[in-house]
C-alpha cells in the first residue's frame, strides 16, 4: 500500500506533484496550465515558457 505523500517537488510551486521516482507525464497528472520553475524533473514544461502541461485548444 501506498500512503500519501506529504513532499511536493519545488519546481512546481503552485500545485503539489511529487518528485521522481516514478516519472510521470501530463497524462498522468490533473493539473494543466501550473507554473515550473527550477530543473523540472518530470519535464512537464517541454517548451520551456514556465508553463507545464499547457492545454492545447
Amino acid at each position: 500500500m501506498i500512503l500519501a505523500s506529504n513532499k511536493c517537488d519545488a519546481s512546481y510551486p503552485d500545485v503539489c506533484i511529487p518528485p521522481p521516482p516514478p516519472d510521470l507525464n501530463c497524462k498522468d497528472i490533473t493539473y494543466r496550465n501550473f507554473k515550473v520553475i527550477g530543473n523540472d524533473p518530470h519535464k512537464f514544461d517541454s517548451d520551456k515558457d514556465g508553463i507545464g502541461c499547457e492545454s492545447k485548444r
